[in-house]
């Protein structure tokens, strides 16, 4: 058997070695492979930094309101107690509303 052995037993086998053979020789897919792999290892970059971006907009923005509502701070003093500003609250929201 081949996954016992390594070996080919049968047409089937020794047909898929050869494919497997002239696929590893092929310099034109390996290129194409690797392009590939490059690519989605960009969106897969792309997508945790958004999702991070997206938690800390979140965050903010979830911390600012609670402190306006059980502090009753003013959106101003609520962003400079967590070291933001109200631009980066609106942005935050902004980049909420778009997901």
């Amino acid at each position: 058997m081949y996954v016992a052995n390594g070996k080919p037993v049968d047409n089937f086998t020794r047909e898929l070695e050869r494919e497997v053979e002239d696929a590893r020789k092929n310099k034109g897919w390996q290129e194409e492979y690797m392009t590939l792999r490059m690519i989605e290892r960009e969106k897969y970059n792309e997508g945790l930094n958004e999702g991070i971006s997206q938690g800390k907009a979140g965050s903010l923005v979830n911390s600012v309101d609670n402190l306006i509502k059980n502090l009753d701070l003013s959106l101003e003093e609520a962003c400079t107690a967590l070291g933001s500003s109200v631009q980066e609250y609106e942005k935050a929201k902004e980049l909420l509303k778009e997901q």
